[in-house]
């Protein structure tokens, strides 16, 4: 059986260890063949040498490089993704319902369900009557919930600045500064 999307025979293996049904694999694509298929999108000119598609590839696979390494910086109580994920929610939305909270992190009231248990039984999130019906549960950070997040966000910060001042010039850094505004102003526009 040939799923749509992947090569009649490649990328294939047994789930059972040489007998029965096979289970495709999905490999991982390196930042260089985004690169290679942004050749066939049509090119927006914005000034003399840059191209929209240029600059959005470019910027797509810097910013989720440091991405990716930011959110691999330790910090203690050793949060999962999920529960950072939950935990930032509540502090940028403010108290909300499971499925209030599972909509808008795009995950099922189930596996969100899961991540709050394990935040309410550290003592993180506190769960409490909705005041405007009875009937249902609201979730809100804990002083300890706001603690760890932001614990989690300053030593992202100072990796950060660990290595700017370490690898950047004065000029670079500069640059740096100067494009922040504008990376923030194109997160809005997304």
């Amino acid at each position: 059986m040939r799923m749509a999307g992947y090569p009649a025979a490649a990328g294939r293996r047994r789930r059972d260890g040489g007998r029965g049904s096979q289970a495709p694999v999905r490999q991982r694509r390196p930042a260089a063949t985004l690169t290679r298929q942004l050749r066939n999108v049509q090119f927006i000119s914005v000034g003399k040498d840059l191209d929209a598609a240029e600059v959005a590839a470019a910027a797509f696979v810097s910013v989720s490089l440091l991405s990716r390494r930011l959110r691999r910086v330790p910090v203690a109580g050793g949060l999962t993704m999920p529960e950072r994920s939950a935990l930032a929610l509540l502090d940028r939305c403010g108290p909300s319902t499971q499925g209030a909270l599972a909509r808008r992190d795009q995950v099922s009231p189930q596996g969100i369900g899961v991540t709050l248990a394990g935040l309410e039984s550290r003592g993180l999130v506190a769960r409490s009557p909705d005041p405007a019906d009875g009937r249902r549960v609201v979730v809100s950070l804990t002083g300890e919930g706001q603690r760890v997040l932001r614990d989690k966000r300053s030593a992202q910060i100072e990796q950060l600045a660990r290595a700017l001042s370490a690898g950047f010039t004065g000029q670079e850094l500069r640059d740096i500064m100067a494009a922040a505004p504008l990376l923030e102003r194109l997160a809005q526009r997304l």
